[in-house]
């Protein structure tokens, strides 16, 4: 689980990850990154109701952040926030733990 310090909450900061960030888009949906005032990685998620109700929503931002938590160590550093798609309620956890890794591997080279 995603502790609560690696958790992006401020709406000033998904606007600055999701401007300034570099992008790469998936099946998931956007993934923006974006380098961290502070030492830490967090993670931030979005889910539109095009993902699906209430309840298909919590159930893809739980496992987003339970796939982000697997990179606490490794991109310590970087702000990341994920613009899921419409199909990002289909994706199974292994799913979508490999495109977050693909991608923020992506996005931490350019």
């Amino acid at each position: 689980m995603l502790s609560s310090q690696h958790r992006i909450n401020r709406g000033d900061d998904f606007r600055r990850i999701l401007r300034s960030g570099v992008k790469t888009k998936s099946a998931l949906g956007t993934v923006a990154l974006a380098p961290s005032s502070s030492d830490t990685f967090r993670c931030g998620v979005i889910t539109s109701k095009a993902v699906g109700n209430a309840v298909v929503r919590n159930r893809v931002r739980r496992r987003v952040r339970a796939a982000c938590a697997a990179h606490v160590e490794r991109f310590s550093g970087w702000d990341v926030v994920i613009r899921c798609g419409e199909d990002s309620s289909r994706l199974s956890f292994h799913d979508i733990s490999s495109i977050i890794e693909r991608a923020l591997a992506h996005a931490a080279r350019s």
